[in-house]
């Protein structure tokens, strides 16, 4: 009885894990699609605002924030961190 039991803990032990990677690999796609979508958005900027735009720093800041941020090109308010400062 007690080879038996072992055995169904066991299989319990590795369907549990095989159900949590199942449900955590579509969340880290999920989060990977919207670090790209952040990253194209920041060389879409980096395309209409050209050597004024620092589109490195914004590319580092959606890996770091991990997609949470996006910025939008139409919205400059959201780029502000990103622009060079104007050298008067």
């Amino acid at each position: 009885m007690t080879g038996s039991r072992k055995v169904v803990v066991s299989a319990l032990l590795v369907l549990s894990v095989m159900l949590e990677v199942l449900l955590l690999v579509p969340s880290a796609a999920a989060a990977a699609n919207k670090v790209s979508v952040c990253i194209k958005n920041c060389a879409q900027c980096k395309v209409m605002y050209h050597d004024h735009f620092k589109g490195g720093l914004c590319a580092d800041f959606c890996v770091q924030s991990e997609g949470r941020f996006m910025p939008d090109c139409a919205r400059p308010e959201t780029l502000i961190p990103f622009f060079l400062q104007r050298l008067e």
